[in-house]
């Protein structure tokens, strides 16, 4: 089944995100709005707190629920009326490119005798910015009984709202001001506006059902820009809410893996959804949320982490698009963070090499060299920009570093290591030069394990980075990751501290708790030195999480021991490295269309006997991958939708005598074959 289901009695603390490229509602599963971050968002402002429907004189909530499905798309709420005969489904849908929200409620007469149905809709409007709580503010209201539709609009700031049913036959739509400002408490005091009481009647006859579609539209900018974005979802509903050749719907289809444990799979294609859903559409710029509910800005660190995972996933053009706008907003710096107004803040020390290694991994897939030509420039300054001391070591501030709670002096071992990387194609002798210091300096000889900063000798797990970018030795790394299975993996993901650091706290947010960034990524290391039962732990832990605060989705972080929420409940970075985890160290599929060369190195655990991906684009192609083992021999069948024009190399996990690519034996230095449209590698034990 491609839906989520949760039953009666089990979403009490579940949240669910429907989210588009320019608005999106944060729920419970159960109905609920029980939170200041739930209702609908049309970023960078809230619009609606909460909205209740009360049929025949119940409300519809958690007492006749019956059940919660999340599709690809949209969110279904199923009632049963007590003592009524009447079911009810509200079926939830944001559209990718509109600031609005369709709620459609399938209102079903299943006995014998007509009835008479009447829905009361209270919608309660809050326009506010992130920032704020309780207000004071005003608002205009206006009914329109020909468009059958309200409009609120704010005295103060720029909000306005509207709020309205479509065309629908046989259906009376009624509107009485009221105008209600009311206290209520969702974790901190709010003040909502209720403008009055919106009421629909309808007949059903015995066994009859009919929709009742309310639209919810909001708009930062202008009210014309509020009526593009309402007729446009009045008009197109039902076409929009039926469509089942959607974006995310083909993305669930087509990027998908199998595996035999069904969590990781469901995992992959739920993770390839929730991170393109992600990408948002401001009046000033494109980019991603580094999670929901509350990132609603462009964070350049968690967008350049995501990158990798987008373009697993193939979606190129958003990557790129990122990747271009990050660019345009270089001032001697990647930028830490943009805000939906365009103001920019500069103070991080690892998005100026994650900027050129996220660039460097979409041209390598895509073959877009002509982009790496038309940001040659800033690409020049970031490297020209770096500054070391006397011993080789990047200069950092202490803030700088993606755990910037707390300060971390002396170079973190991560922005050493990233830097590394970023250099050693374009400036070998530079990142040789770091790569020593990195020797010398973070290795701790007396802890038999690396250094969090080069004056720090705490033990956190950011030397990941270095180990899965193969800047340790063979017996470093491993030691380094059997540290890291024995202190830092918990149930829940891995640990950003080892529990034995005195300033260890399983919900310290940099300080203990597990994230999905630092799981993905030991993930990701472990795969890439052949230690596949423990990679298979992290991403397990991962894919075993969704579900568990945010249906369908990965969060930011959780307590290390109890696995309770501490961060955005859908985060960017999370599903993205989970992705990468997978595609390009699990699969081991390593493409650098730049040589012409498409590496497989796939790290498949001993137990299981076959895997796939299908989907996989690269370039202009797209590629499914089947491996199957048995006793005798390991087996690849890669299938391109059209004959590739590059080189394939091959190197398994397992010691084989003899690998035979396409019927022919390869050579055993290089491992190269040419590829063709399909082709079949077989290595013999």
């Amino acid at each position: 089944m491609d839906g989520f289901v949760v039953e009666n009695k089990k979403y009490e603390d579940k949240i669910y995100a429907q989210k588009g490229f320019k608005s999106f509602l944060y729920r419970y599963t159960d109905s609920g709005f029980r939170t200041k971050w739930c209702g609908l968002w049309v970023p960078p402002i809230k619009i609606l707190d909460y909205y209740a429907y009360k049929v025949n004189g119940q409300w519809l909530d958690i007492k006749n629920q019956s059940r919660f499905v999340l599709e690809k798309e949209r969110g279904v709420h199923e009632y049963n009326l007590k003592d009524t005969g009447i079911k009810v489904s509200e079926t939830v849908f944001v559209p990718l490119d509109k600031k609005s929200m369709i709620s459609v409620l399938e209102v079903k007469n299943s006995t014998e005798a007509d009835k008479k149905v009447t829905v009361f809709l209270e919608a309660a409007v809050n326009i506010r910015t992130k920032n704020e709580n309780w207000h004071t503010r005003g608002y205009k209201v206006q009914f329109n009984h020909v468009r059958r539709s309200v409009d609120i609009d704010a005295e103060d700031i720029i909000g306005h709202v509207r709020i309205g049913m479509g065309k629908t036959d046989d259906v009376s739509f009624d509107f009485t001001r009221n105008d209600v400002y009311k206290d209520h408490y969702p974790g901190e005091k709010e003040r909502c506006f209720i403008p009055g009481r919106i009421e629909v009647k309808i007949n059903l006859k015995a066994a009859q059902s009919k929709k009742i579609p309310f639209i919810f539209s909001g708009s930062e900018i202008s009210p014309e820009d509020l009526s593009k974005n309402y007729d446009e979802s009045i008009h197109n509903w039902e076409k929009m809410i039926e469509d089942k050749s959607m974006l995310l719907s083909k993305l669930f289809t087509s990027e998908r893996i199998e595996t035999p444990d069904k969590k990781l799979n469901a995992a992959f294609s739920w993770s390839s959804v929730n991170l393109v859903s992600l990408l948002h559409t401001g009046t000033y710029d494109f980019g991603l949320f580094a999670g929901v509910p509350w990132f609603l800005r462009f964070w350049g660190r968690d967008t350049l982490w995501s990158v990798f995972g987008l373009v697993d996933v193939g979606e190129f053009d958003a990557a790129k698009e990122c990747i271009l706008n990050i660019a345009h907003r270089y001032d001697k710096k990647i930028a830490t963070v943009v805000d939906l107004e365009g103001n920019c803040e500069y103070y991080s020390d690892d998005t100026d090499p994650l900027f050129l290694l996220a660039l460097d991994y979409y041209i390598k897939n895509t073959g877009d060299t002509d982009f790496e030509a038309e940001i040659k420039e800033v690409c020049d300054s970031i490297r020209k920009n770096l500054k070391t001391d006397e011993k080789g070591l990047v200069i950092t501030n202490s803030k700088g570093s993606w755990m910037d709670s707390y300060d971390r002096y002396g170079t973190p071992i991560e922005v050493q290591s990233l830097w590394i990387d970023a250099l050693k194609d374009k400036d070998s002798k530079r990142s040789g030069v770091l790569k020593k210091a990195m020797d010398s300096v973070f290795w701790n000889k007396l802890e038999n394990f690396p250094r969090d900063t080069a004056t720090d000798d705490s033990m956190t797990v950011n030397c990941v980075v270095p180990v899965m970018l193969d800047q340790f030795s063979k017996s470093h790394s491993t030691i380094t990751l059997n540290r890291i299975g024995e202190e830092f993996m918990t149930k829940y993901g891995v640990r950003t501290r080892s529990p034995f650091s005195h300033e260890y706290g399983s919900s310290e947010y940099h300080k203990g708790a597990s994230w999905g960034l630092t799981t993905g990524l030991t993930a990701a290391a472990s795969f890439a030195h052949g230690m596949t039962d423990e990679g298979l732990a992290c991403v397990k832990s991962m894919a075993y999480e969704v579900g568990d605060n945010q249906v369908s989705a990965m969060a930011e972080c959780v307590d290390a021991d109890t696995g309770r929420n501490l961060g955005a409940t859908m985060q960017a970075w999370s599903h993205a490295l989970y992705i990468h985890a997978i595609d390009r160290y699990m699969f081991g599929i390593d493409v650098d269309l730049k040589k012409g060369v498409i590496n497989f190195c796939p790290q498949i655990p001993v137990k299981w006997k076959s895997v796939a991906r299908f989907g996989k684009k690269i370039g202009y192609y797209s590629m499914n991958l089947r491996i199957d083992k048995d006793k005798t021999k390991i087996e690849m069948k890669i299938v391109f939708t059209s004959e590739p024009k590059v080189k394939g190399s091959v190197k398994f996990p397992y010691v084989v005598k003899r690998i035979v690519a396409n019927g022919k034996t390869v050579n055993d230095k290089t491992c190269e074959f040419d590829l063709m449209k399909e082709n079949t590698i077989v290595g013999f034990f």
